[in-house]
């Protein structure tokens, strides 16, 4: 389908900056280095052009955060690097995850809407793949591939109808 799912991803998500969609390749559990106080670690999901710009999505179905999560991959690529945080709800990350303190000082505070964004499979990508379901009308395979996701997150998200009570 070439790029179309992509741009409509970034539309839905709100990305504000320059990203060249032509050039993307998603990488997932990508390694950013060992693991230290506030970098490294594993990034789920890593979304990158050939201009060298970065979208990060770090998702959370039924785990916790770790320990400065959300600030070393802040610092990956920082300044080049958009972080997204994924919920099912379209939570905020703990403080365990956005607050670096050294003897109960805070020396890094990250915060939602300006380091990173929070999205969710309830709202936003449940209506990214209604979008992908209607352009892939046509290829049949993709189209009911689309469908069961979408099935899968409304289960996950309490919004399928009972049947029984219908």
């Amino acid at each position: 389908m070439g790029t179309v799912f992509l741009e409509g991803f970034l539309k839905e998500i709100k990305y504000k900056g320059a990203f060249n969609c032509s050039s993307a390749s998603v990488l997932k559990e990508f390694h950013i280095a060992k693991r230290k106080d506030i970098t490294g670690g594993r990034i789920d999901i890593l979304i990158k052009d050939k201009t060298n710009n970065f979208i990060s999505i770090e998702n959370k179905i039924y785990a916790g955060d770790q320990e400065n999560q959300l600030i070393r991959y802040h610092n990956y690529k920082k300044g080049r690097n958009t972080l997204y945080y994924l919920s099912l709800e379209g939570d905020e990350a703990s403080e365990y995850s956005t607050v670096h303190k050294i003897d109960d000082k805070i020396k890094i505070a990250l915060k939602n809407g300006i380091d990173y964004h929070t999205i969710s499979y309830k709202v936003e990508i449940l209506n990214w793949l209604e979008s992908c379901y209607k352009i892939a009308i046509d290829t049949p395979q993709l189209r009911d591939s689309i469908k069961q996701y979408i099935l899968l997150i409304k289960k996950l998200t309490n919004q399928m109808m009972d049947q029984k009570k219908t």
